[in-house]
């Protein structure tokens, strides 16, 4: 398998300057390049993005890094997702659409299981037994199992997102975010947009660090744009529990939130769509939300969507594993924020934004993206 995984490398470097809407599923032709003989983690991303708009598809990345790629069906990627499932429109959703770039880009075979929750293990051992090379798990709760897995297949790649490679495994990267920004933004741009002076989150369990981070960012973001504003805060028991979100996006409309931001994958979701029934507006989180909740437009108040605290999940999976196909990747940690892209937000849409709201959060996602401000301690 390791013989697989060294072949032809375009080094990864782009600048997500422009939008397009591009949708050829077959966006490489065959090629060949030189393999160095490690490829480091900082080499996967390098240039800031330009604007908060240019959401570069993931097929027009391939054809900007890989213009001449070789095809590679020789190897298998597959993907275990937690109890939220792949079509959650947020997380596990955004991880599969990476890998499934990955299969358009470079041809890739490509497979998924669903966890229950509590099995990560056999659904790692699962996807092993079908001869896979490269391994994803997704979700900071598959972190024991996904390095433990690694540490007894040195010849198969893993990649965990939302988890840290506390061994320092060579085989194993993990993908985490600067989910503090990413709350920080849905803050600043809750904060500019109240009339009430009050504002929410409905976030997921707070035994889970990345959304500790994302609640906190919140609250900051809101304080930066007015310390007086009320910053609601729940944590959720479930990612999945859609009634509860529902209930919950209820209960902070009837204490007065006008803005209601969901960080807790379809629980999240429920919680926004129920608030933005009864007339708020609402954020969405890791994906745009205006598509995966809103279904373009076609569903009950996407008007009320203002815009989603997006972390690229689909980039980091689909940079990994492009660079472990098509190069000697170094194992270790790969974290993205707002400098690289892998932190930003979404447009309004049809939402009526005012002007000062959308100069607010640009500005802070500037300022993120150069490091003029720390979404951890800013007030």
């Amino acid at each position: 398998m390791t013989s697989r995984l060294t072949t032809a490398l375009a080094v990864f470097v782009f600048v997500l300057a422009g939008c397009s809407n591009s949708s050829d599923p077959s966006p490489n032709a065959a090629g060949e390049g030189a393999v160095p003989d490690k490829l480091a983690l900082t080499d996967i991303t390098e240039d800031v993005a330009t604007s908060a708009q240019s959401i570069q598809p993931l097929d027009d990345i391939c054809r900007q890094l890989y213009p001449d790629a070789e095809l590679r069906p020789d190897v298998v990627v597959g993907l275990v997702a937690d109890v939220a499932s792949i079509n959650d429109g947020t997380f596990n959703q955004a991880a599969f659409e990476g890998m499934q770039g990955a299969g358009r880009c470079l041809g890739v075979k490509t497979t998924f299981l669903e966890s229950a929750g509590n099995d990560a293990g056999e659904q790692i051992e699962s996807l092993l037994s079908q001869e896979v090379d490269i391994v994803i798990t997704v979700g900071f709760q598959f972190q024991e199992a996904t390095t433990a897995a690694a540490a007894v297949q040195p010849d198969v790649r893993f990649i965990g997102v939302d988890q840290v490679n506390a061994d320092g495994l060579d085989n194993y990267v993990a993908i985490s975010f600067r989910d503090d920004q990413v709350g920080y933004l849905a803050g600043v741009a809750a904060a500019a947009l109240t009339k009430t002076g009050i504002v929410a989150v409905a976030a997921g369990p707070d035994t889970v660090p990345p959304v500790v981070a994302i609640a906190d960012g919140f609250e900051a973001g809101v304080r930066s744009v007015d310390a007086n504003i009320t910053a609601l805060r729940v944590h959720l028991d479930s990612f999945s529990d859609r009634p509860a979100g529902s209930t919950q996006g209820q209960a902070f409309v009837q204490e007065g939130a006008d803005v209601v931001f969901g960080a807790a994958g379809p629980t999240g979701s429920a919680a926004i769509t129920t608030a933005a029934a009864l007339g708020a507006h609402v954020i969405g989180v890791d994906q745009d939300q205006y598509f995966t909740v809103f279904g373009g437009g076609a569903e009950p108040n996407a008007e009320k969507l203002v815009t989603s605290a997006i972390k690229r999940v689909d980039l980091g999976v689909f940079l990994t594993v492009l660079a472990m196909t098509n190069g000697n990747l170094a194992g270790g940690d790969l974290l993205l924020g707002a400098d690289t892209g892998g932190v930003t937000y979404a447009p309004p849409h049809e939402a009526d934004l005012p002007p000062e709201v959308s100069e607010a959060l640009e500005q802070a996602r500037l300022d993120l993206a150069g490091g003029l401000l720390d979404a951890e301690t800013s007030d």
